[in-house]
């Protein structure tokens, strides 16, 4: 009898723990703040009184629209802002620099570039070798890392100056 009666008592008590855990869900859900449906689109997407007493407006673009941005490569140079208005020095060392770079026989990969408060350093492998860190006056293959720009390095070697860009 006494095991009859303690399955009874156990099943009660999981009964009513259940009814307990019930009342507790409904009364979450009736007190939760209204929202949005999930299967409503963000373009047709209203917010009600008290989304706007709290600041809070969504966007009304779609998610193609940030989709679109998000997939596009980060580091890609089309990316980088473009400055449109190059003074004739520039100019000139642009073709000076396809002029040597042309003439050079040396092979140089810029894969990273860190700058610090203090100095900047440049990851970079010359002749298909594996990739250093290298600081300005460093010497590589005879050539000396003369300056090092947010993505690119300049090596001289006498009076010739050379330089690679890391999106190249």
């Amino acid at each position: 009898m006494k095991p009859l009666l303690h399955a009874i008592g156990g099943t009660m008590l999981l009964a009513l723990a259940s009814a307990f855990s019930l009342y507790v869900a409904a009364k979450v859900m009736l007190s939760a703040p209204n929202r949005a449906r999930v299967d409503a689109r963000v373009e047709h997407y209203q917010p009600d009184v008290s989304a706007k007493s709290r600041n809070f407006t969504r966007s009304p673009r779609s998610k193609n629209y940030y989709l679109v941005i998000v997939e596009r490569p980060l580091f890609a140079p089309e990316r980088r802002p473009r400055n449109l208005r190059k003074t004739a020095a520039e100019l000139e060392a642009d073709i000076v620099e396809a002029e040597l770079r042309s003439s050079a026989n040396l092979t140089v990969m810029v894969h990273g570039v860190m700058m610090g408060a203090k100095e900047n350093k440049v990851l970079i492998s010359v002749e298909g070798a594996n990739p250093d860190w290298a600081r300005i006056g460093a010497k590589i293959n005879g050539w000396i890392v003369s300056d090092i720009g947010t993505d690119w390095v300049e090596m001289k070697q006498g009076t010739e100056t050379l330089r690679f860009e890391m999106y190249q």
